[in-house]
């Protein structure tokens, strides 16, 4: 009876072993696997690929197209009444001192200037080249007249329009057309009347800053929040590229972002032993026969292991790619609970089957329920065979099953291409 005893005690340890070492250490492979974490602000130690379609919102880029539309937004113009009475006044200024000019000099004996005086004197009063000066001297009385009267209509005419600062300068070229439909005499349009109007000439709009910025903050709130997406397969860094706050987003919706491979080691052993308690509860109240057998719990132990080794290989294999990871064997596994115990354990094996799929694809909910509806739904294909070919029409039943769930819970968790 003692090496019995011993040999049970011997397998009892190695299902102990199985549980709280390998099943921890298996879980913990693909955080060793992954290296160093991955931070923000610095060098990616690793490429990651996106498993699954993802988005996530992308401030910088909501904020540069935040920009641009503001900056799309012309400035606020109002009409200068003070500077359009100033062009016209100015002109007019102008020609009065020019006649002014004309004048006989005050006092005894005083006759008019000559024109050289003329010249003199209207140099010191107006900011005008010399050879325009010298143009309007010369006119005759009656010519200064018709040329005083049309240029200040011009300066009335200009003055009515709307330039900025900016467009100052396409104003002043725009003086040339008007001057064909004038009649002035000689070439006194271009040697005097341009100049003066061009000196007169300032912006008859200006810019409201307060409407201007009221109006660019608008066009900036309009701009809804933008996303950048992460097609499947595709980068979401590169080994090398420093992390931006958007790529680390994308990295920690599907905890790609990585950890202390110690910290996962130790979650992995604490929900182990979670579920090894759990199962062992169970047993021990509802199936005492099975929990006294130190070789059935073995064979339960290692059932367990082989699956948390399969599914670990499926995550490392396919990268956690969305479609791929429907390729988890997990209704198999109970199919073979279910036949070598019976259905209540098959039923029970289902809980560590979803549990550490839950662990090792966090983020899928769709994975983790088609691990648990699988599992259910392969239960009552197996639980009453009595023949091989009842095995064969239970697996082609349980592929049709599970392709099903695979296609609903692809169609409500991912994206339409994972469907097929």
């Amino acid at each position: 009876m003692a090496p019995l005893a011993g040999s049970a005690w011997g397998q009892r340890a190695l299902a102990a072993a199985l549980v709280f070492i390998g099943i921890p250490a298996i879980l913990s492979i693909s955080a060793f696997w992954q290296e160093a974490p991955i931070r923000e602000g610095e060098p990616s130690p690793r490429t990651v690929l996106a498993p699954d379609p993802i988005r996530v919102d992308d401030p910088e880029t909501t904020e540069r197209e935040r920009r641009n539309a503001a900056e799309s937004v012309e400035p606020v113009r109002v009409p200068d009444n003070d500077a359009r009475a100033e062009i016209v006044q100015k002109v007019q200024d102008t020609f009065a001192r020019v006649a002014k000019a004309r004048e006989p000099a005050s006092g005894d004996g005083g006759g008019q200037l000559t024109r050289t005086e003329q010249v003199a004197s209207l140099i010191e009063q107006l900011d005008l080249n010399v050879e325009v000066i010298r143009a309007l001297v010369a006119l005759d009385d009656a010519e200064l007249g018709i040329v005083t009267e049309q240029t200040v209509e011009m300066a009335r005419e200009l003055a009515q329009r709307d330039f900025s600062a900016e467009e100052l300068q396409q104003t002043i070229d725009r003086i040339d057309a008007l001057l064909v439909l004038r009649d002035f005499p000689g070439d006194v349009g271009q040697t005097a009347v341009k100049p003066i109007l061009a000196d007169a000439l300032q912006p008859t709009v200006r810019v409201d800053e307060e409407a201007t910025a009221a109006a660019r903050e608008r066009a900036a709130a309009a701009v809804v929040p933008l996303e950048k997406s992460f097609a499947p397969g595709a980068p979401i860094v590169q080994v090398g590229d420093v992390v931006t706050d958007v790529q680390m987003a994308a990295l920690r919706t599907r905890g790609l972002e990585g950890a202390n491979p110690w910290v996962t080691a130790a979650q992995a052993l604490a929900l182990t032993s979670a579920i090894a308690a759990a199962m062992a509860f169970y047993l021990r109240a509802y199936r005492r026969e099975m929990w006294g057998s130190a070789r059935l719990v073995l064979l339960l132990s290692v059932l367990v292991v082989l699956f948390t080794l399969t599914l670990q290989a499926v995550v490392l294999l396919t990268a956690g790619s969305g479609s791929l990871m429907y390729l988890l064997p997990a209704g198999a596994f109970v199919m073979l609970a279910t036949i070598l115990f019976d259905p209540p354990v098959g039923v029970l094996v289902t809980v560590p089957i979803s549990t550490v799929v839950a662990f090792l694809a966090p983020g899928r909910p769709g994975i983790t329920a088609f691990a648990a509806l699988s599992c259910l739904a392969s239960v009552p294909l197996v639980s009453r065979l009595s023949a091989r070919g009842a095995l064969r029409r239970a697996a082609w039943q349980a592929t049709l099953a599970y392709g099903a769930v695979a296609g609903v819970l692809a169609a409500g968790f991912d994206e339409p291409g994972d469907i097929g």
